[in-house]
């Protein structure tokens, strides 16, 4: 893939940790920087060696040279500068929160994908090795039934610094939105799920949460517990409990030393066991993980979906917060999860055609062209709903995909066979696809699908069948 293109959106503190990872990222091309004081934006691009500036963020967008921007901006300012950017058809890497509410990231995800832009939040522990090792030990049932996931981030202030923007309201500040956020996104990832219902008390100064403890019901008598604040010692601690074991993590969102990033099991006789995954800049990895999204026009991805339900759980806490009462999370109504392994680039759009004239906005879509594909996919938290697997897979390599579900999900995930031959799909059938479909060949959107599911209501309908039986 050809680099990416990227221009920097303001000048803020983070903005100067970012700038040398896109650098250094292999995928990523630092072209400029804007500012609203063309000064700051020459002073920044000279110390990091930018090679444009613009005197205004507008300036920047309506560069056709630019092919992404990252906006450390206040998160007030995020719904604003996210949907210009997309409009701009620019893809976009938004810091943390995405938004200060999930009306506001409601509204940006829709103009993005109606711009066809990729829009990804700034946490960058998701993107490491050491992050999925901990979401497949945690998945793998080495740990037992999971039980509870606990969670810290603070530090301490000696002195409020009413300039800083974690303290101001209309800015999108509090503990909640700068620490608790991924406190939240690490329970709500590990557990697959939303909490049907939170609590949550904070302590407040100038309108905003400076340290807030939130506790967090999910189904299956599951819980999650976080604490957020800053006037605590310098904590960043994540604990997933099981019924045999736990596992700890003693700085999850930044390793204390770059060299050494691991994390420990522990049963209940005291015997540990440590996990060491490579060294990695987490910034290069999520921008890394961004410039693979872009290249494969991934709009709709697992990240967005979490961090859309990540916002969603921090409104509701908040609203505890400041109620001080329970509060139940609404629930989604989740359009279906539909993925093709396919690996000619026809076949995936002549599928894909089809099920958009079938499902229209009651499907995400996803498009994979390898076995190592699903599977990266999968490790970073994707979880389909229906999988269609073409038998002719990099050399048969279908019966794979199939095995691959079938360990990850069992019979949670609906697995369709497709093939142009009729031993392909019993072979795929006999490892474990729940229903074959012969396909055909022919231009556009494919004939067999159409045939098999004439609309949504019947696709629906196979998919429940499949799903109960």
């Amino acid at each position: 893939m050809s680099a990416v293109r990227f221009a920097i959106l303001g000048t803020a503190r983070i903005a100067r940790t970012i700038a040398p990872k896109l650098h250094a990222a292999p995928t990523a091309e630092l072209v400029g920087v804007a500012s609203r004081s063309l000064d700051k934006a020459e002073a920044f691009a000279s110390e990091f060696s930018i090679p444009k500036t613009y005197a205004s963020y507008q300036a920047a967008l309506d560069d056709p040279s630019i092919d992404a921007v990252y906006i450390p901006l206040p998160p007030s300012l995020h719904p604003e500068w996210v949907m210009k950017a997309a409009a701009a058809g620019k893809h976009i890497l938004c810091e943390k929160p995405l938004a200060t509410n999930v009306s506001e990231v409601d509204q940006m995800i829709a103009v993005c994908q109606a711009h066809d832009v990729v829009l990804l939040d700034g946490v960058m522990w998701y993107h490491t090795q050491r992050a999925a090792a901990i979401q497949q030990k945690a998945a793998s049932g080495d740990l037992g039934s999971l039980k509870q996931i606990t969670s810290a981030f603070t530090f301490h202030w000696d002195t409020l610094p009413m300039e800083n923007l974690r303290l101001h309201r209309d800015l999108g500040g509090g503990a909640l939105l700068d620490l608790g956020w991924y406190c939240v996104g690490a329970a709500v990832w590990l557990f697959g799920e939303l909490p049907h219902e939170v609590f949550a008390r904070a302590t407040w100064h100038n309108d905003v949460d400076t340290r807030i403890n939130g506790f967090l019901w999910f189904d299956n008598d599951r819980v999650a517990t976080l604490e957020a604040g800053f006037d605590a010692v310098r904590r960043r601690w994540l604990e997933v409990t099981g019924t045999r074991k736990t596992l700890f993590c003693d700085d999850f969102t930044r390793p204390w030393n770059a060299d050494q990033s691991q994390f420990r099991t522990l049963d209940g006789d005291g015997q540990q066991e440590t996990f060491s995954a490579p060294a990695q800049a987490q910034e290069v990895c999520m921008i890394e993980a961004f410039c693979q999204l872009i290249d494969h026009r991934r709009t709709q991805h697992p990240w967005l979906t979490l961090s859309r339900r990540t916002q969603l759980v921090c409104d509701a806490l908040q609203q505890s917060a400041r109620e001080q009462r329970t509060v139940t999370v609404p629930r989604e109504t989740e359009p279906l999860q539909v993925a093709f392994v396919d690996d000619s680039a026809g076949n995936r759009n002549s599928w894909k055609a089809a099920m958009q004239l079938i499902c229209r906005d009651n499907a995400v879509l996803h498009c994979f062209e390898s076995e190592s594909d699903v599977r990266r996919c999968l490790d970073q938290g994707f979880r389909p709903d229906v999988f269609f697997v073409d038998y002719f897979l990099e050399r048969h390599y279908g019966t794979d995909v199939i095995a691959l579900l079938k360990q990850r999900f069992g019979d949670d995930v609906v697995m369709i066979a497709h093939s142009s031959v009729r031993s392909g799909n019993q072979s795929l059938l006999r490892g474990g696809a729940h229903a074959a479909i012969d396909k055909r060949p022919g231009g556009g959107p494919s004939p067999a699908v159409l045939e098999h599911f004439p609309d949504f209501a019947a696709f629906q309908r196979f998919v429940q069948q499949h799903r109960k039986s």
